[in-house]
């Protein structure tokens, strides 16, 4: 510990501004690494969740952008008629955003998710406590929910709350049928590495009664995203023709590989302009590192040699320069880890709930996993640098310490 102690002030801490030079490029390389990393795994996960729309004959509503919008022309009449042609379909329907007053223990605001017997059955909701609701439930019984984990404490299995549903613009009683595991999320569509968490969200499991008697803004919010399946391009067209002469909206029904087409090509882009980055950092960090504690090396020989004559053996000396590495690196990776964990707690304290996550320690899977790539790629970066350092060391002649 002594000698290490020693080194610590005499070699590694001489050259301060070298040092924090590094230190920063060091930051900025695995920042870009644990930001792609993270991206990465949220799109390989959000892919995953979304495999049930890659088959084939399935097709999701896209409103054309260029679409006009006549509010006063859609009518609760025209938008229930649309509902009866789509009976000629297999349609999933969900409709996520629907604001309720829940009250919980943690001040969330609490969203509404409305989905149908079709959606369930594709996307099976991962259950920790009860039953998912069953879809035979009557208009006027209590209708059966899901909720997520956040809610279990003010809300646990039986229990029933009573609530001005938005979608009703009335007063409905649900009853608490199944609690969600922790994090269970929903990727977007059109972009599969961004997701909304359920944690302090109340699942409404809806029938044909239910959504006839449903507002307007449901029924057209439902059209938004809706999931056709076992179909053929006839009768999609078909559907857009009259979707367009019933509401005068243009819609487009598109597969699910249509649909990320375009996030596929912009997303590769950015990811070889993310890797550019690191890799030109992490070759600065190598000849920095090495040139570093070269010209420390050169500056200190005469107490290294010192020490090498009073019985410092070159394996210790390997010990101490990776024990050195490793501890920087530790801090670095300690601040990423608290910067991770301080922007998760953030959307707490914001009463974020469409992103508030639990995870473990604060950090999610994905944040774990990109601290773990991090840590993998700059292994290899301390190696070379204390080997190379090392082997450049070696070549010094010990006649030139001893002379000092």
């Amino acid at each position: 510990m002594k000698i290490f102690k020693y080194f610590l002030f005499t070699i590694f801490l001489r050259k301060l501004p070298i040092l924090i030079s590094t230190t920063v490029l060091i930051f900025l390389s695995h920042f870009a690494t644990f930001t792609a990393a993270r991206s990465i795994f949220s799109t390989i996960e959000g892919k995953h969740q979304l495999a049930y729309l890659d088959k084939k004959g399935t097709y999701i509503a896209n409103m054309d952008p260029k679409s006009s919008f006549d509010s006063d022309f859609i009518t609760l009449d025209k938008l229930n008629a649309v509902y009866t042609f789509l009976n000629n379909y297999h349609y999933a329907f969900h409709v996520d955003g629907f604001v309720a007053d829940i009250p919980n223990n943690n001040g969330m605001e609490v969203t509404l998710t409305y989905y149908n017997k079709n959606y369930s059955n594709m996307v099976h909701f991962p259950i920790s406590e009860g039953n998912l609701p069953s879809f035979d439930t009557t208009f006027n019984q209590e209708i059966p929910v899901t909720i997520g984990k956040g809610l279990s404490e003010n809300y646990p299995l039986g229990s029933t709350l009573t609530i001005n549903d938005p979608s009703l613009d009335t007063s409905s009683t649900f009853k608490v049928k199944g609690i969600l595991e922790k994090d269970v999320s929903h990727p977007n569509f059109y972009a599969p590495h961004s997701h909304e968490y359920y944690n302090f969200s109340l699942l409404v499991p809806i029938t044909d009664e239910y959504l006839t008697k449903a507002s307007e803004d449901l029924k057209l919010n439902g059209l938004m995203d809706l999931i056709i399946y076992d179909c053929d391009t006839q009768k999609i067209n078909e559907l857009e023709n009259f979707l367009y002469e019933e509401l005068h909206i243009h819609f487009h029904f598109y597969s699910h590989e249509e649909n990320i087409h375009d996030f596929n090509e912009n997303y590769i882009s950015t990811l070889k302009i993310v890797a550019i980055i690191a890799g030109s950092l992490t070759v600065l960090i190598l000849f920095l590192g090495v040139w570093n504690i070269i010209m420390e090396v050169r500056t200190a020989i005469k107490d290294i040699t010192i020490n090498m004559l009073i019985g410092l053996s070159p394996s210790r000396l390997r010990t101490i320069f990776y024990t050195f590495h490793f501890l920087l690196f530790g801090c670095i990776l300690f601040i990423f880890f608290i910067a991770t964990a301080y922007s998760r707690h953030e959307l707490w304290t914001e009463k974020n709930a469409a992103f508030a996550t639990y995870g473990t320690f604060g950090l999610i899977s994905a944040d774990w996993f990109s601290l773990l790539t991090v840590a993998i790629i700059h292994i290899p970066i301390i190696i070379a640098i204390v080997e190379t350092a090392l082997w450049r060391t070696r070549k010094m002649p010990i006649s030139l310490g001893v002379l000092q």
